[in-house]
């Protein structure tokens, strides 16, 4: 689902809503201090799934959130 605007969407109802707007990407990229890409080179995409399972878990706690997630999210068992 990359590119079929899911950020946008979200900021949009963050708006509409009033809630805060939270990226899965955005967070896992601020708390492994580099970009997914470099995550994927060095780690491997195992390693980023684990990563993108563990933030999605810590923001399904976040009360009145928007919550986009990477477009791969749903594609792991």
């Amino acid at each position: 689902m990359m590119g079929s605007g899911k950020s946008t969407v979200g900021r949009l109802l963050k708006e509409v809503l009033g809630w805060r707007f939270m990226d899965t990407d955005a967070e896992i990229e601020k708390r492994a201090g580099k970009p997914i890409s470099r995550i994927f080179a060095e780690e491997g995409e195992p390693a980023f799934r684990k990563l993108e399972l563990k933030e999605a878990r810590r923001l399904a706690g976040c009360f009145n959130c928007v919550v986009a997630t990477g477009g791969g999210m749903f594609t792991q068992p």
